[in-house]
């Protein structure tokens, strides 16, 4: 079987089967296909449901119910991908293809990504599948071009072949093959790895939800904390249902620091840093080169970057040193 990255819209994949999430509602990809089919019903947690899909390039979608969407985190995740490969078991599906979930509503999209490719993997080998093909479908040129790059780079911690192509990765069912990719997954415990992923420590990232700091998050912020085996995670504020100053409350006081991105001078950020300082949090403020610092912060360390380049090694060096120093207090994480 083939797993691959593919750039494309999801309801114009060509596969057997599209599986998305019901979060107790619909967002992102999930909304987009749910209105493409019509469908506006209620999947329970732990539920699934088969919806014939006319006005989409595949024919049929599966909804699997995932509770709220402030829960489906790592391991979630990963059982999603489980789910997506054991509900095919028994239907004579050849190819299905699903979206990446997490970072549309804050979290760390490496870990997110491979925590879903980590179910599928370890219910692959459980046992046999019709499957021969599934493909993560990512709209956005940049977030696929990261997560061609992932599953490269993941390929031999998972025990797997390149695929046909670059931005895929084989499974495959001869014997001989299968027993070392089956050998691979207990020796890395993949089993384990949405566990893992939600005990790490975690840098809460405040700054606004806007496609135009896209590489700011995902390749300077991200990229960075990953140098320093740290998370990052934020709060998509228009999808989280709840009270928000509670939920950003809870992720800087369990987090190991902050980094505050100043650009736009947004207000939500500003609020974030207050209650990170008067926590004593230690908090990185981010902003770009000509972007004119308030009186109230322009005295606190700032990291002025050039570029993203910039960025992700001024920033990578700031959190190694504040580990280093024993200010980033990692002992209070949640590291296995």
């Amino acid at each position: 079987m083939e797993i691959g990255v593919a750039n494309i819209d999801i309801t114009q994949v060509r596969a057997d089967l599209v599986v998305v999430k019901h979060a107790d509602g619909f967002y992102g990809a999930d909304k987009v296909v749910a209105d493409a089919v019509g469908f506006d019903g209620y999947v329970k947690n732990g539920e699934s449901l088969f919806v014939k899909a006319t006005a989409m390039a595949s024919p049929e979608v599966l909804f699997i119910g995932v509770g709220p969407l402030s829960d489906f985190r790592y391991e979630k995740i990963q059982s999603f991908g489980s789910a997506a490969v054991l509900l095919t078991r028994d239907r004579p599906i050849r190819h299905l293809a699903l979206t990446i979930h997490g970072p549309g509503y804050g979290l760390d999209p490496e870990q997110a990504f491979l925590s879903m490719i980590a179910g599928i993997i370890a219910e692959w080998a459980r046992g046999a599948t019709s499957l021969n093909k599934i493909t993560v479908v990512e709209r956005s040129p940049k977030r696929y071009q990261l997560l061609s790059r992932l599953l490269q780079d993941q390929q031999k911690n998972f025990g797997l072949p390149r695929g046909p192509d670059l931005h895929s990765i084989r499974l495959t069912e001869l014997a001989q093959d299968r027993a070392k990719i089956e050998q691979a997954a207990a020796d890395t415990n993949i089993i384990q790895f949405g566990a893992r992923a939600e005990r790490k420590p975690r840098l809460f990232v405040a700054m606004p939800f806007a496609d135009e700091f896209f590489d700011e998050y995902e390749i300077g912020f991200c990229e960075a904390a990953k140098a320093s085996n740290f998370l990052c995670e934020r709060l998509d504020l228009e999808h989280f249902t709840g009270d928000v100053i509670s939920e950003i409350k809870k992720r800087i006081v369990e987090s190991q620091g902050v980094i505050a991105l100043l650009n736009g001078h947004n207000p939500n950020v500003f609020l974030e840093v207050g209650f990170s300082l008067a926590h004593n949090k230690p908090t990185i403020m981010v902003a770009k080169e000509g972007v004119k610092l308030p009186f109230d912060v322009s005295s606190q360390r700032c990291i002025i970057y050039r570029n993203i380049s910039h960025l992700r090694d001024q920033l990578a060096k700031t959190i190694a040193a504040l580990l280093s120093q024993g200010i980033l207090d990692v002992g209070a994480s949640r590291t296995a």
